[in-house]
């Protein structure tokens, strides 16, 4: 039995996957944003050291969702 080919959904719906990826991200930097001012709000250093490394992660995943979409809109060039 052949495998099916490859289905191009196409423009449509990669920019609706991206856009929900970059909603996510954003909602992550957000509240990791938040978190780090929490937690020096009440100084919870236990909890900062948590917010602080969260907040790197979001950082990442944000950096690597702009040269993943970036990668992407050059390859359609």
């Amino acid at each position: 039995m052949e495998p099916e080919p490859a289905r191009d959904f196409g423009p449509a719906a990669g920019g609706l996957v991206a856009g929900i990826t970059l909603a996510v991200i954003l909602a992550a930097v957000a509240f990791s944003v938040w978190l780090v001012i929490y937690t020096a709000w009440v100084h919870d250093a236990g909890g900062g050291a948590f917010a602080l490394a969260f907040a790197v992660l979001s950082a990442k995943a944000a950096l690597s969702w702009l040269s993943w979409h970036g990668g992407s809109r050059r390859k359609r060039l």
